[in-house]
């Protein structure tokens, strides 16, 4: 969940004064050093990192640019949490939870119903292409790789659905997915 990431930026990013044309931002960090630490924890590039970086900041609101004129870059430029690291991680959870039940919310507009596939009939799920495309019309997502992206954070990490038999992530295909019972 938000922890690990938290956790994470904690580790790699280094959150400190900075100053820039006379002016000083306080507890800030790099958006080079937020990409290294996307890195670490598992993308594959620093193109993936910069995408789900701008997912983590657009749609979590994790953190922003310090004059909000920027999304996240892989640059020398000034960015911070959007709440105090310094409290505990159950101040982020609850801004967490609450980006997260919106999009969530949206995202069960996707028609649910039972499909057939290989004379198996499964009840009450969705197609990944279909929530893909919510997504993308919603405004959730700019881009069909980054509804990929928030559908894997919704399905794989925060465990809001899962593969009608378990054997993919969340894909931009003709592939169905069940909400969790508890989730839903």
């Amino acid at each position: 969940k938000i922890e690990k990431l938290v956790s994470a930026f904690r580790e790699f990013v280094e959150l400190k004064d900075r100053k820039y044309r006379l002016r000083t931002y306080k507890k800030c960090f790099l958006g080079s050093e937020a990409i290294d630490c996307l890195v670490a924890c598992g993308c594959k590039s620093r193109t993936e990192a910069m995408r789900m970086g701008n997912i983590l900041q657009r749609e979590i609101s994790l953190f922003k640019h310090v004059t909000e004129d920027h999304d996240l870059k892989d640059s020398y430029l000034f960015y911070k949490f959007t709440t105090d690291l310094e409290f505990s991680c159950s101040r982020a959870d609850d801004d967490f939870d609450y980006s997260i039940d919106v999009l969530f919310n949206d995202f069960k507009t996707v028609e649910i119903k039972d499909r057939a596939f290989h004379l198996k009939t499964y009840k009450n799920c969705f197609v990944g292409r279909e929530a893909v495309d919510l997504l993308v019309a919603t405004g959730h997502a700019q881009s069909r790789e980054d509804a990929v992206r928030i559908g894997c954070i919704l399905g794989s990490d925060l465990n809001y659905f899962e593969h009608v038999a378990r054997d993919h992530e969340f894909k931009d295909e003709y592939l169905f997915y069940k909400f969790v019972d508890d989730k839903a």
